[in-house]
């Protein structure tokens, strides 16, 4: 499946092939597996009819055309969430901003994902991970087998809610911005309207919740360290302006939704490739006792966890979370010799390009031997897309690497995790990758 000639954005070039198929944008299930299959019958760039809207889609699954619409022609495209809920709850937060706002908005938030910042963010998911830890502990006495998903979402949605609001992660905050709250944001959109309704009164608590919080906050001297009080502090470099209340709102909800159910299903997808490939385990825990010892795991720790590392990065790329990353055209571009009308919707398919053949030998077999310096340096830019790619690109994506090798580490110094039964598979395709099909694990101490 070669990649047509690349054409400058001023030349005509053909429409990509058409699948005769009508895609609903809701994203119901199903989506992702006709969309598996639709690549193999047309190949790396075709199109779809989109249900209720005058544009058309194209599915792009190779590495150049990626690379085309995220990083070389960015700027034709405008990013675009495919719930409409989302926007009226994001507001103007990173995931929604574009052009010069967004760059703006990005270098005033980038401070709270790297350095200093995240390695005091990464104390909390310490602290969630020795409460995972001390009742995981008491199953493997039991004998008593997990389940994957909800521990894995529980364990995501603590360390979001402590990283974002610290002492004041609970109670009421937990009511309001809590599981159940950024489950209907992220979930595939439905026609019940009654649950729409809901929903919208929900994101309404939410804001509100928030707001409250940013005002009694304003008047505390000993403002405790978190994601909020790093955004209340933040100033523009150019004019030294800070965010008002409501563009503060709208980076914590964007936070909170790209960073808990993404997070929670790469954990699951982690532990079920560890669990299903003994040599994989054993060289975990290899590097787990040798790099950290007897010590606590801290964030000091995940810099050495070099082979760790590279099973997180399989696992992403067999199991992407964000397994979709739309864009509309605004004006008109070019994606290899094929015309892209204005207007036109343009989903880069993680899923597809990371199962590409023509970058990775037999796709479907787990192998974090993929990820070493000599395999990463040949590889095509694009071909690797867990966080996106360009100037949009997710501005958490290293926290959330270090976030996953600390809870690994935390996990393996002391138990074993042993695959009962499920597997990733049946998926919704919401906002991330959500497998329909439980995943029971049990637990062995190591001895």
């Amino acid at each position: 499946m070669a990649p047509q000639q690349l054409l400058t954005r001023g030349e005509v070039g053909a429409l990509p092939p058409h699948a005769g198929l009508e895609i609903d944008l809701g994203l119901l299930p199903g989506t992702l597996q006709r969309l598996v299959e639709l690549h193999h019958r047309y190949g790396d760039i075709y199109r779809l009819a989109t249900r209720g809207a005058a544009a058309e889609t194209y599915v792009v699954a190779h590495p150049n055309y990626a690379q085309q619409v995220l990083s070389t022609h960015h700027a034709d495209y405008r990013r675009l969430l495919l719930d409409g809920r989302m926007s009226l709850v994001l507001g103007n937060g990173l995931l929604m901003s574009e052009g010069s706002g967004q760059k703006a908005q990005r270098k005033l938030l980038q401070r709270c994902f790297h350095g200093e910042a995240s390695a005091g963010l990464l104390r909390y998911m310490a602290g969630c991970n020795a409460k995972l830890l001390e009742r995981w502990r008491a199953c493997a006495r039991s004998g008593e087998s997990i389940e994957l998903t909800r521990d894995m979402l529980d364990l995501s949605l603590d360390f979001n809610l402590r990283a974002v609001f610290s002492v004041d992660a609970d109670g009421g905050m937990l009511d309001d911005v809590g599981a159940q709250f950024l489950h209907r944001l992220t979930a595939p959109v439905r026609e019940d309207t009654r649950s729409n309704l809901l929903f919208v009164k929900q994101a309404k608590r939410a804001r509100a919740r928030i707001a409250e919080l940013i005002a009694r906050r304003r008047v505390r001297f000993d403002r405790p360290f978190d994601v909020l009080t790093m955004l209340m502090d933040a100033r523009h470099r150019d004019n030294g302006d800070a965010m008002s209340d409501q563009q503060i709102i709208d980076e914590i909800l964007s936070i909170l939704m790209a960073g808990h159910e993404t997070v929670a299903t790469a954990l699951k997808s982690i532990w079920y490739s560890i669990s299903r490939d003994p040599a994989v385990a054993q060289a975990v825990h290899e590097e787990v006792d040798r790099v950290i010892g007897s010590a606590d795991p801290s964030v000091v720790h995940v810099g050495s966890l070099q082979y760790t590392k590279t099973v997180i990065q399989e696992a992403l790329r067999l199991y992407p979370p964000i397994w979709v990353i739309s864009h509309m055209a605004e004006v008109a571009s070019r994606i290899g010799a094929y015309h892209v009308p204005a207007g036109t919707i343009v989903f880069v398919c993680p899923y597809l390009v990371h199962r590409h053949p023509e970058f990775w030998l037999e796709p479907e077999i787990f192998d974090p031997g993929r990820f070493g310096p000599e395999a990463v340096a040949g590889r095509h830019s694009h071909a690797y897309l867990p966080y996106a790619r360009g100037p949009r690109s997710c501005i958490g994506g290293e926290l959330s690497t270090h976030e996953m090798l600390l809870h690994v580490a935390t996990v393996a110094r002391e138990l074993k995790v042993v695959h009962v039964d499920g597997a990733p598979g049946d998926y919704a395709a919401g906002f991330a990758l959500r497998s329909q099909t439980p995943i029971h694990m049990r637990l062995e101490t190591r001895t």
